[in-house]
């Protein structure tokens, strides 16, 4: 009798202990039932939560700085913040300023002219006294005032003057310069022929230009500024005879100001004193204002310049204004700068298109700084199952 082999199946081998799954069954022991253990949940499972520190959760997933950073568009952000600030900062440079005419002082000039022949010999006043009155701005930080001064008496002898004028912080101050003349009406006092320089037909000597462009007055109060000189010759009866050529100058607080396209000036008043018996002398006055030093400029300057307030001028020439007739008359004025003002207006119009670009590139740039932040804060919602149309409860019975 054939006897059939059953088929065994081989238990696969624990990869641990190396035998069977299946339990070795040993003589006279019972076998015992496998244990089992339950499969315990991983911590990433729900409702466990991780054991990993903080530190390695933030390692483990990205930051979110990092994630905005990834969304922000780097380049445009950092083209947009320059032409932001470079524009800006080229625009605000270019703006028009508040340009408003400068205050310019008040002053005025009081003259003595008079013969004396002896100390004990009362005053002789002289019938007529004519003053050339220059007001200029020598360089770009002095103001200069040049004063020429011419007398006419009715007998001859020497010809005494004083000056007093107000000053406030050592302004103004004496910058003699007698070889540079000014003025317009009455002549050069000094004049050169033969290459020697004479005044009044006598030859120019230290004294002689001391007495010219005037001695400082010491017998007089701290905030007025004295000068006195004498005539070079004996003047000569019923003649115009040249007597001073002073000169003034201011570093400070002059009457002479600019301020971006205005320009202001007060030429200061002449006060004519009347020493002596006798009439008051009549006084001739000429006054001028130069925007430039004429003795350095070779470009006209009159053409830019409109005169905006004050007395009209009764003459010009290239380089200034000049004024004729009442010398009661103040001479203060406004005028304006042409072609700065036209300059000015042409910059504010470059600014304004800068501002523009530059606000224009400054709200891309804010947009484009939080459309990240937006996308973050409204995430997509998941697609559900459609829904169909709910069915009337009177069709469902129909159809059932």
């Amino acid at each position: 009798m054939s006897t059939t082999e059953t088929p065994h199946h081989q238990e696969p081998e624990d990869p641990k202990t190396g035998s069977s799954a299946e339990a070795i069954v040993k003589p006279g022991v019972l076998p015992t039932a496998p244990s089992i253990t339950p499969a315990l949940p991983s911590p990433t499972s729900e409702g466990i939560t991780s054991s990993a520190t903080p530190a390695a959760q933030g390692a483990s997933r990205p930051s979110w700085l990092s994630d905005y950073l990834a969304q922000l568009h780097l380049p445009l952000a950092g083209v947009l913040l320059i032409l932001t600030v470079a524009l800006g900062a080229v625009g605000f440079g270019l703006r028009p300023g508040t340009d408003r005419p400068p205050a310019v002082p008040l002053s005025s000039v009081t003259l003595d002219v008079y013969q004396q022949a002896s100390q004990t010999t009362p005053y002789v006043a002289p019938t007529s006294v004519f003053v050339d009155e220059t007001l200029m701005q020598a360089t770009p930080s002095v103001v200069e005032l040049q004063l020429d001064l011419y007398a006419e008496f009715r007998s001859p002898g020497k010809a005494t003057w004083e000056l007093g004028t107000g000053i406030s912080q050592a302004q103004p101050r004496t910058c003699p310069d007698p070889y540079n003349y000014l003025g317009t009406a009455y002549g050069n006092p000094v004049v050169l022929q033969n290459a020697h320089a004479t005044v009044m037909g006598q030859p120019v000597t230290a004294a002689a230009i001391a007495n010219l462009v005037g001695r400082r007055v010491k017998r007089t109060a701290s905030n007025v500024l004295g000068l006195m000189g004498q005539s070079a010759g004996n003047v000569m009866p019923d003649q115009i005879a040249p007597l001073a050529l002073i000169n003034l100058c201011w570093t400070n607080g002059a009457p002479l100001a600019f301020e971006g396209e205005y320009a202001s000036a007060a030429v200061p008043a002449i006060d004519v004193s009347s020493l002596g018996n006798g009439p008051p002398p009549t006084l001739h006055l000429v006054r001028g204002l130069y925007f430039e030093n004429i003795l350095e400029s070779v470009q006209p300057v009159t053409s830019e310049y409109s005169l905006q307030a004050g007395p009209p001028f009764t003459s010009s020439d290239p380089f200034g204004w000049h004024w004729l007739g009442d010398p009661t008359t103040q001479i203060q004025l406004t005028a304006l700068n042409i072609a700065v003002s036209q300059r000015e207006a042409f910059l504010g119009f470059v600014s304004g298109v800068l501002f523009g670009v530059a606000g224009g590139a400054f709200v891309s740039l804010v947009q484009e700084t939080l459309s990240p932040l937006r996308r973050r804060e409204s995430p997509v919602a998941p697609a559900g199952p459609k829904r169909g149309r709910p069915m009337r409860p009177g069709r469902r019975r129909e159809r059932a």
